[in-house]
């Protein structure tokens, strides 16, 4: 009786584990929305939320946050809502700019929004990341994952680490940690992964980008080592915030330098100006 006993407990316990991996990666993608939304509103000058969810609902922040990522200010918009009629007004005001703007909002009202549908938000939030972050400049979001895809491969290669994807390709750390060497003499690759512990070079590669660039450290890299394919968002949020910083950085000839130390700064090759660092 013992291992019919036994039986049902491994069942529950690991349909726990999977409910509560949900959870954390739902957190996860939680607070890299918010972080994401925060960096926007303070480069703008604006103040942060909190947190995602209450920091939208009454249409506030979400008009200061489509002012800082579009140009565009919402109409009409009252500053201290205390009436539900004026929050959902607010949040209108929002949506009407987004969808003037092809910003996708299927199945998406005013109502979830001020009634703190966290779903909703978060796919509000995430429509808006690929729209105005992650889409190029004809405002093609797949093309613009296709470019965005393409640049961390030829940033990942110059340290030979093959990049196919936005989940697995950067579970193990490397390519990340290429992608950022390749941007800054701050990072040597080959010191970072040394030790060959992702989630110590995730950390690693995330403070050096924090302290050089003034990017959020906005992947878990605990969350990204064990369930790439829920981080998916996370990694193309970031390497989108990376690419606007330094996207038009070019690599100068090897034979002039070691590749991994030299950045070109300029249009091309041709007029560039190589750094080599002492």
């Amino acid at each position: 009786g013992s291992a019919s006993a036994a039986g049902p407990n491994i069942v529950r316990s690991s349909t726990d584990s999977y409910r509560e991996l949900g959870a954390q990666w739902q957190v996860q993608q939680l607070e890299t929305f918010t972080q994401w939304v925060n960096y926007r509103l303070e480069l703008s000058g604006f103040e942060c939320i909190d947190t995602l969810v209450d920091g939208l609902s009454d249409g506030v922040a979400l008009a200061n946050l489509i002012e800082c990522v579009s140009g565009k200010q919402p109409g009409k918009i009252k500053k201290k809502p205390k009436l539900q009629i004026q929050r959902v007004g607010n949040v209108l005001q929002c949506l009407e700019v987004l969808q003037k703007d092809g910003v996708r909002l299927e199945n998406l009202g005013a109502p979830d929004i001020e009634g703190k549908n966290q779903t909703l938000i978060m796919g509000l939030v995430w429509s808006i990341i690929g729209h105005y972050q992650i889409a190029n400049a004809e405002g093609d979001e797949a093309s613009g994952k296709e470019g965005l895809l393409e640049w961390a491969r030829e940033r990942a290669a110059m340290h030979g680490v093959p990049v196919d994807n936005f989940h697995t390709s950067f579970q193990d750390g490397r390519a990340l940690t290429a992608v950022v060497s390749s941007l800054t003499p701050e990072l040597e690759f080959d010191a970072v992964t040394a030790s060959n512990d992702p989630i110590a070079m995730l950390d690693t590669t995330m403070e050096c980008v924090a302290s050089e660039f003034g990017i959020p450290k906005l992947i878990s890299p605990a969350g990204l080592t064990s369930d790439p394919r829920h981080h998916d968002k996370s990694v193309m949020t970031y390497l989108a915030m990376l690419h606007e910083k330094c996207g038009n950085m070019m690599e100068i000839e090897p034979a002039v330098a070691s590749p991994s130390h030299t950045i070109a700064h300029g249009p091309g090759l041709k007029g560039a100006k190589a750094t080599i660092p002492a």
